[in-house]
């Protein structure tokens, strides 16, 4: 089967990606940006928000909150060469009730966060976030690559990859 040239270019960026998640950044809440950045300064704010927006509606088990925060298509990457793409909001529902029966999830925390590549409408973000039981223990701790986009005026999370096979919660 012959992928397009952008799902080949994602897949690599994937790929890539595992090697990048030995490092644990710290996350710049309030980054110093340099006088000329040709546009990359805001763009990195905007997308930087949107991924902030995003765990808040997700910890709020808030669906169409979680929809403002993506842009679609929507690509969600993750192991075997497994790929979903939701064309819609109503293509990307997150059962959060199943989450909490199935493993006992009550929140998701951002771990970490660093942009590895920025343009004036597309950010590429290297991530760890982590799945909690309600005491605040990790049960599942997990490297991602998302790319949020610019689309007529409206920043959102385009691509999701993780890793879904690498775990990096401390292990009881």
């Amino acid at each position: 089967m012959k992928f397009p040239l952008y799902l080949t270019i994602i897949l690599s960026l994937a790929i890539s990606f595992s090697a990048a998640t030995q490092q644990n950044p710290a996350i710049p809440l309030h980054p110093v940006y340099p006088a000329d950045d040709n546009g990359t300064a805001e763009a990195e704010h905007a997308a930087r928000q949107v991924v902030d927006e995003f765990f808040v509606a997700w910890n709020n088990a808030d669906n169409p909150a979680i929809h403002k925060a993506i842009n679609f298509p929507h690509v969600f990457l993750v192991n075997n060469g497994r790929m979903a793409i939701a064309n819609g909001p109503d293509e990307l529902i997150t059962d959060f009730d199943r989450m909490r029966k199935d493993s006992d999830w009550h929140s998701s925390s951002l771990d970490s966060i660093e942009i590895t590549r920025s343009s004036p409408d597309k950010v590429h973000f290297e991530i760890v976030f982590s799945r909690r039981h309600k005491d605040g223990t990790a049960y599942r701790t997990v490297p991602a690559l998302w790319i949020v986009t610019k689309q007529d005026g409206h920043w959102g999370i385009q691509i999701r990859s993780i890793m879904s096979n690498i775990d990096l919660a401390p292990k009881v």
